[in-house]
């Protein structure tokens, strides 16, 4: 909610991306497939576990889990600061180091590639987004109601919690599988697109055969 072309409301939560998700699947169709990244992840394993796809196949890559502690925390207000004061880039590069805990020497590689231009507009919905996932806690149990085919996607190089996060929810997803992309962190989808595509299909595919 509330990127690109998207609505907004006053409230929000992860329900109202459940909503939207109910929504969007009805339009594509019986036995869609769904796939969520980061915090999108987050809101199709609530999908999931709530609603289930009825004959589709589930793809999380590297959902955001507190499986080491809050994802912001303390760290919050400082971020929340930066976007109500317009300060996209600054706010970018203070997320990437503190939530996405990317080292700070790789920073000006960032700056130079897609994946700036593209996340920098998207930082003041990520306050509430961030909100939403540290009162997710730390117990995973709930998960483990997810009947869909689902399968888990992290890539080696990402942040240690993001990788722990996909393999925590691998053994807790009954039936759910797993893959690791080699040398991908978690911005493999905008570095390597077609790499990624090809990752994902595979998951599908095995998925339904299983």
């Amino acid at each position: 909610r509330g990127r690109g072309g998207s609505g907004d409301g006053e409230t929000y939560s992860i329900a109202t991306e459940v909503s939207d998700i109910s929504t969007m699947l009805a339009v594509a169709g019986p036995a869609s497939h769904l796939l969520g990244h980061s915090y999108g992840a987050l809101c199709t394993l609530a999908y999931s576990r709530t609603q289930g796809l009825g004959g589709g196949v589930h793809v999380a890559f590297e959902p955001p889990l507190a499986v080491d502690g809050p994802v912001a925390g303390d760290k919050l207000p400082g971020y929340a600061t930066l976007t109500e004061a317009g300060e996209l880039d600054a706010a970018l590069e203070y997320a990437l180091i503190n939530f996405v805990r990317v080292p700070a020497q790789a920073i000006p590689f960032l700056r130079e590639t897609p994946i700036w231009s593209t996340s920098a507009p998207l930082t003041p919905t990520w306050v509430r987004e961030l909100r939403e996932i540290d009162a997710l806690g730390t117990d995973l149990t709930p998960y483990a109601a997810i009947a869909d085919p689902t399968h888990l996607i992290a890539g080696t190089t990402t942040a240690p919690f993001l990788y722990r996060s996909a393999h925590e929810l691998a053994h807790v997803i009954p039936g759910s599988t797993i893959t690791d992309i080699d040398g991908a962190d978690h911005f493999a989808h905008l570095a390597n697109p077609a790499g990624f595509a090809d990752a994902v299909t595979a998951a599908i595919v095995g998925a339904a055969r299983a």
